[in-house]
């Protein structure tokens, strides 16, 4: 969608699919086995502790971990690059993306001349908001947890910056800033108590648990008590303790007097209310926070919830290049550290949007929008009410019994869509916000009580939270209650009706809020988008099957299309999309078994491993003089001139790799301790007596750690054991799809799209039910997938058919295939999409694929996997692009996609697992 000239900013005809953010998503996805390799033992460990698919238990969802993903990616992999210069390599293919390649987007290159002009607009634009200390965005959107993801990255700093303190890439101390005080006081609570077990691995915990140290600067009164130098702060404050102004008063004849006096800063009394004052660092009087937080070495700088701004305010605030308060403040922060011969490693900002005025920010680096939010169950869905109402009551009435349509049907009201339902022990509310305390005094409190004692509910489910000192409406046991409305049993939890005014907008987080109202107009569009996003926690149903729940916005009209006007502005969508955002996966479908069960003969490979010890060891030969070293060699690219199209003088560093250096006990020791029964003795006998001898060894090992582990550990254990392998072969059989347990229900649950879903006894199915449909039920992840589906159904040379992808858990299917996950190193099962039988007796087991995933290193390795297994039988394993899946040559099994690649060829037998074995077994036999 192309995107109009705004104020802030003279790019036009952006568009959002060429966003640079995705590219470096699928560089990271693409490479991800060769780049974790390179990073820091402990960041490994801290990423997998982290990882669903290395933990069940990992604490963090999706959204969250690959952010810390792109996190620890751009500070290990780029060591801090700035987006512009990582933009810069990506563009020219140089450096760590030289030979990346063209990425596919669908049936289209997207790498074209149009491309190309977004590339220069986004190079114009990085560079006009480029600072002197890297700039990352990262955009997760209300609801995901940006504030415990922050603290996360907080946590993983400290231990990297612990074990290797002479790297300049980690940040030593943290400087967070929040919004407001309500957010302040939320982020404050949040990280105090937030168990750092949850996402660091707890032999590491106890480091962080002993060592950091939190600081919270509540109001303009306390003082930074931190020791200078030292390492491990936390401070987190909000940019009126810090931000540095201009004196605009004269100084009088006493304060002249007085000059040794402590000098007085005017601090803000809002956040960004005064950005039309231009201000000059020579004007500028630092406070003595600032001076103090410039005495801390190494600091990151974290913003949270940056989208409070929710608009254009967030362009200015994130450039640099007009100097704003905050901004200004920042950088003074990385010129003072500077001096110090410290620096601002960089600056975080935790944004709920990567858009400004429908154009995506030029530093956001990871984004996981509402839309997808919404879709992937992280929140509610919502619906929003619009009404053209004139009287006060008419609003109100609507919200507790509703109204009747032009075609008579009844819609229900807040409390008949919720009646008699609780949620994790909580009874659902609703938030009515007004614009002044007047509003509720003399209006909304009145004839609320009016109408919920017409329906015979008790009037004490009404709770007020006003601010302005309002103590008749809110006192001390208001805000008691207010914040015990998300704590079951609690009398909090009895309130059901929360008036607001002044409160609740940002940082209140109240999961079993299902509605929001306001009432009447509001001057403030911020005001309308963020109260209204109040109700889309994530909450489940108590005795109910877990479902997504869905929450209900009630608006007057004028507010109704002030948040179109705000959504489209800020996240890029409309109404329509917000309610409908996970329409397509709405449907709950009863999956059933088509009886008889569908047995399918396999032949299985199993192999036997026997070892022995060698008595007689001879001379080993490490190959020293042989290495290849550029894979273990640190590269330079110096480029002098961004204006010159050149790709620049290409060195070796050697001085700068991270290498420990070993002496020959220390080298005898770390290669016994993988030899325990060998003994540290004859390792250094094998060690004197190689070809090289034990100096040339030591020598190369220092240069290059890795080589130790790549090929010296390697080459002994060869010489001291001899390893045999028998391979069997047997005949088994396999069931596609299993009866449900007893005891349970005869169906499993799927949410389907309903265009991406077939029905064994639908019109255009029915006929093809003796050759296909071992499940009432087809779910399709995606349109391709139905295509092929489709065409092989059709095929007069295919027998039967069956849609295996769906179901993916060793309970319900023995149609799996054991590979070794390439970046985890794990033994994982494998669900392929199809299985076909042809009439001529063989076998196809199919694989859709988007063209873009077609060479990622997990599905080739499945491919590799399946290949192996498929070896020396009736049956071949295929893998099919997705832009190829509606051609009709496909069921040919020798058809090949122009787009798939087959860069393993299989030799000989499978040394892995059969169809069907479980990983858990292999899981077991690891360590023999």
């Amino acid at each position: 969608m192309a995107k109009k000239k705004t104020k802030q900013s003279k790019i036009v005809d952006y568009n959002e699919q060429f966003a640079f953010y995705e590219q470096l998503w699928y560089f990271y996805q693409e490479k991800k086995g060769i780049i974790k390799r390179n990073y820091k033992v402990l960041t490994r460990a801290f990423l997998n502790y982290n990882d669903k698919s290395e933990r069940k238990e990992a604490y963090l969802h999706t959204p969250q971990f690959e952010a810390l993903e792109m996190y620890i990616f751009i500070k290990e992999f780029f060591k801090n690059k700035q987006v512009i210069e990582i933009f810069e390599l990506w563009v020219k293919e140089e450096g760590d993306f030289s030979g990346r390649g063209y990425y596919k987007d669908g049936q289209h290159q997207l790498w074209d001349s149009y491309t190309k002009e977004q590339t220069e607009i986004l190079f114009k634009q990085m560079e006009k908001y480029k600072t002197e200390y890297p700039n990352y965005i990262f955009a997760l959107t209300m609801g995901l947890g940006k504030s415990r993801l922050m603290a996360t990255c907080i946590y993983y700093e400290f231990l990297l910056a612990n074990k290797h303190p002479k790297e300049p890439i980690y940040c030593y101390n943290a400087l967070i800033f929040a919004p407001d005080k309500t957010v302040l006081q939320t982020l404050a609570t949040e990280i105090r108590e937030f168990d750092k077990t949850l996402v660091v691995p707890p032999e590491y915990a106890h480091i962080l648990d002993t060592n950091i140290k939190i600081q919270f600067l509540e109001d303009t009164n306390t003082t930074i008590n931190t020791i200078d130098n030292s390492m491990m702060n936390i401070i987190i404050t909000n940019n009126q303790k810090i931000i540095v102004k201009k004196s605009h008063k004269e100084k009088s004849a006493a304060q002249k007097l007085f000059q040794d006096a402590p000098k007085q800063l005017k601090l803000l009394s809002g956040i960004y209310d005064d950005e039309e004052i231009i201000y000059d660092e020579n004007m500028l009087e630092p406070n003595k926070r600032f001076q103090k937080l410039c005495r801390l070495p190494q600091l990151g700088v974290y913003i949270d919830e940056a989208h409070h701004l929710f608009g254009a305010k967030l362009m200015d605030d994130l450039a640099s290049d007009k100097t704003t308060s905050f901004r200004t403040t920042i950088n003074l922060l990385s010129q003072k550290l500077k001096k110090n011969k410290t620096e601002v490693v960089g600056c975080y900002n935790f944004t709920g949007t990567p858009y400004v005025e429908q154009q995506v920010l030029p530093e956001v680096v990871y984004a996981f929008g509402l839309k997808d939010a919404i879709r992937e169950e992280y929140l509610k869905e919502v619906n929003i009410k619009g009404f053209g109402i004139k009287k006060d009551i008419e609003f109100l009435r609507a919200i507790v019994d509703g109204y009747t349509d032009t075609n008579g049907k009844k819609v229900q009201g807040f409390l008949d869509i919720y009646k008699g339902r609780t949620f994790e022990g909580l009874l659902p509310k609703i938030a009515i916000f007004t614009n002044t305390v007047d509003e509720i005094r003399k209006v909304v409190k009145p004839q609320l009580e009016k109408l919920l004692a017409e329906r015979g509910i008790d009037i004490k489910t009404i709770l007020v939270n006003v601010g302005d000192g309002n103590s008749d409406l809110t006192g001390n046991d208001e805000i008691r209650l207010f914040n015990q409305l998300d704590v079951p049993d609690s009398e909090g939890n009895k309130k059901q009706f929360i008036l607001l005014c002044g409160k609740g907008k940002e940082g209140w987080n109240c999961r079993s809020l299902f509605g929001v109202a306001l009432y009447r107009n509001t001057h403030s569009k911020v005001f309308v988008l963020q109260s209204t996003m109040r109700c889309m926690r994530k909450i489940r149903a108590d005795n109910e099957p877990p479902k997504q729940e869905t929450a209900t916005v009630y608006l007057y009209q004028e507010n109704y299309d002030v948040l179109e006007a705000e959504l489209n502005k800020s996240f890029n969508m409309s109404i329509k999309d917000l309610s409908n955002a996970n329409k397509k996966r709405s449907l709950l479908v009863k999956v059933k078994m088509m009886p008889p069960e569908r047995p399918i003969k396999v032949k299985e490979k199993r192999v036997k491993y026997n070892i022995s010890k060698n008595d007689n060891i001879q001379p080993i030969d490490f190959g020293i003089d042989k290495i290849d070293v550029s894979k273990y060699q640190i590269t330079v690219i110096e480029k002098t001139s961004l204006a010159n199209s050149n790709k620049g003088k290409s060195e070796i560093a050697v001085d700068i790799a991270d290498n420990k250096q070993f002496t020959e006990y220390m080298l005898i020791f770390e290669i016994a301790k993988y030899f325990p029964l060998t003994g540290a003795l004859k390792i250094e006998e094998i060690l004197r007596t190689s070809f090289s001898g034990i100096e040339n060894v030591l020598n190369i090992v220092n240069k290059y750690n890795q080589f130790l582990y790549d090929e010296i550990i390697p080459r002994i254990f060869a010489e001291i054991y001899t390893i045999d392998r028998e391979i069997t072969e047997e005949e088994r059989e396999i069931i596609l799809l299993k009866t449900p347990p007893d005891g349970g229900n005869d169906y499993y649950e799927f949410y389907a799209d309903p265009a991406l879903l077939a029905h064994v006894e639908s019109i255009e199915y029915a006929k093809y039910k003796d050759i296909s449909f071992h499940a009432s039920h087809y779910v399709f992840d995606s349109k391709p997938e139905l295509e092929c589906f489709i065409r092989f159904l059709q095929s007069k040379d295919v027998k039967n058919v069956y849609f295996t992808g769906m179901f993916t858990d060793r309970k319900k299917t023995d149609f799996a295939v054991g590979y070794t996950d390439p970046v985890s190193n794990n033994y994982r099962n494998y669900y392929p999409d199809f299985l076909v039988q042809m009439k001529d007796g063989s076998y196809q087991i199919i694989e859709v694929k988007g063209d873009n995933l077609i060479d990622n290193e997990t599905v080739l390795a499945k491919q590799a996997a399946a290949q192996g297994l498929t070896a020396d039988s009736n049956m071949i394993y295929r893998l099919i692009a997705g832009s190829d899946a509606n051609n009709p040559n496909i069921v040919n099994p020798n058809y090949e996609s122009k787009v798939v690649k087959f860069p393993f060829v299989y030799k000989g037998t499978t040394d892995g697992y059969g169809m069907g074995m479980a990983a858990d077994s292999a899981e077991k036999n690891a360590d023999k």
